[in-house]
């Protein structure tokens, strides 16, 4: 049985499926390590031979186009489909042909033998192995893609396979004395599309090598060339790369995996993955992916763990740089069980109360000082000017401070509730800010200092008094880190 696709259909790769194993053919693509120059050479297509005293040509898109170039070459024009390369092969020919012997030659004797048997006589085969050999009982379907040449003036039916637990190698150039696999029967005469020639058979068990080409149960010769046109009387076929062996059971999605084996059998999916879909080509099946869309391993439910900590990256918040399960994925260099990310000292053990730092002892003074501070800083109404009165309060800062080179000061900025929260935080912001570049302008390091304003979020009294409303208008001082 045979069915017409176009030169754009593209093949899958050549495999065949059976329990707990996995059959391919040696190169199914065709891939020639050293171009072809000439006819006869099908052996530049590694793993691929002659079954008889025939020798099949392989063509390839780098070779020459005057003989087995792609598309171009000595029998025509055709476009590669299912790989970039493909095989070729003389079906049928008559040796008296006036162009046949400046076209192929006398290899192996054939004219002569083709003289005294006409134009059946000569015959050739294109020969692979199988990385695994099939199973005994099982029923296969087997798929192959051929045209016809351009320069062919005969068509033939017949063609089929043949799978063999042994090579062949025989010398007549005759067609084979063997019962195929299967054979079809209709007369391959396209010579634009490629024709799909299509079999199911019963494995005897242990073939590991197939034979393709035409055989005697179904041959006839038809011909194809009209008064106008040169008959050459010969019949050649390109044979496509990546042809496909697989189990002839159900398969709905016809992805070669049987329905009855397919957990997924109405979606496509490859074989890895007992057809099931795979879209990140990770081997695990997106139904049991919980990172579908990024390659993973099946030790992390098919997600990803980029720096290689154990964690998944879907589970890890710092999922670049090493780091343990206790914190996220993220690192904590000094081991105090604050992230480094969140740490402010990330490689001196430090406290939480202090974001990651040593805890900072503030002796009596100190403390007094900032408490001081806390009313003490005045601004110009509804300003971020600071009050001349502020400066003695800051001066003692700016002592502590010189006093403490280690010590890094967050400024923070609170109003009272009245007017709108935005404005508010907007101006303990500016205020903040304010104190920082006074301090900066004494002499104190920039990269020492932080501000931030809180507006009217962290009131310490009630807003519905004035007094309340002072004590709640505020700088504080804050040690956030050691250096």
């Amino acid at each position: 049985m045979m069915n017409m696709y176009s030169k754009a259909i593209l093949s899958a790769s050549f495999v065949a499926m059976s329990v707990g194993v996995q059959a391919q053919v040696k190169n199914a693509a065709l891939t020639c390590a050293v171009k072809p120059t000439n006819y006869h050479q099908v052996k530049m297509a590694g793993g691929w031979a002659n079954a008889n005293g025939g020798t099949v040509d392989a063509f390839d898109k780098s070779s020459n186009a005057t003989y087995v170039g792609i598309p171009e070459n000595y029998m025509g024009k055709q476009d590669a489909v299912g790989s970039e390369n493909y095989l070729g092969l003389f079906a049928a020919f008559d040796p008296d042909a006036s162009d046949l012997v400046t076209t192929i030659g006398t290899t192996l004797g054939m004219m002569d033998e083709a003289k005294n048997s006409g134009v059946t006589a000569y015959t050739e085969y294109a020969q692979a192995e199988l990385e695994n050999a099939l199973t005994a009982g099982e029923i296969y379907k087997f798929t192959y893609k051929i045209s016809l040449a351009d320069k062919s003036g005969r068509a033939i039916s017949g063609f089929g396979a043949y799978f063999s637990d042994k090579m062949l190698s025989e010398k007549t150039t005759g067609l084979l004395k063997v019962t195929p696999s299967f054979v079809t029967k209709n007369v391959v005469k396209d010579k634009e599309a490629w024709t799909e020639i299509t079999g199911e058979f019963k494995a005897k068990g242990g073939e590991k090598f197939v034979v393709i080409g035409v055989f005697k149960d179904g041959y006839s010769i038809e011909k194809v060339v009209d008064k106008t046109q040169m008959d050459n009387k010969r019949a050649f076929y390109y044979l496509a790369g990546n042809m496909e062996l697989r189990l002839a059971k159900p398969d709905r999605d016809k992805d070669g995996t049987p329905d009855d084996s397919d957990p997924c059998p109405d979606t496509f999916g490859p074989l890895t993955t007992k057809g099931c879909p795979d879209r990140d080509n990770d081997g695990i099946a997106d139904k049991d992916d919980t990172c579908p869309d990024q390659a993973g391993t099946a030790a992390f439910m098919g997600c990803p763990d980029t720096d290689g900590d154990g964690i998944a990256d879907n589970k890890d918040a710092c999922p670049t740089v090493k780091g343990v399960a206790a914190l996220n994925g993220c690192p904590d260099t000094d081991g105090d069980g604050i992230a480094d990310d969140k740490d402010r000292c990330p490689t001196v053990p430090g406290i939480a109360a202090n974001k990651g730092c040593p805890e900072v002892k503030i002796d009596n003074s100190v403390k007094e000082l900032f408490k001081k501070a806390m009313t003490g800083i005045q601004f110009e109404s509804g300003k971020d000017v600071i009050k001349k009165t502020s400066y003695p309060i800051l001066d003692n800062v700016v002592k502590v401070l010189q006093d403490n080179p280690k010590w890094d000061i967050e400024v923070q900025g609170h109003t009272d509730n009245v007017g709108k929260a935005e404005s508010n935080k907007a101006l303990s912001q500016k205020r903040a800010e304010a104190v920082d570049n006074y301090l900066i302008s004494k002499g104190i390091e920039a990269k020492r200092l932080t501000a931030k304003g809180f507006g009217q979020d962290m009131p310490i009294a009630d807003n519905k008094t004035p007094a309340g409303r002072a004590m709640n208008r505020r700088v504080q001082f804050e040690v956030s880190m050691v250096q």
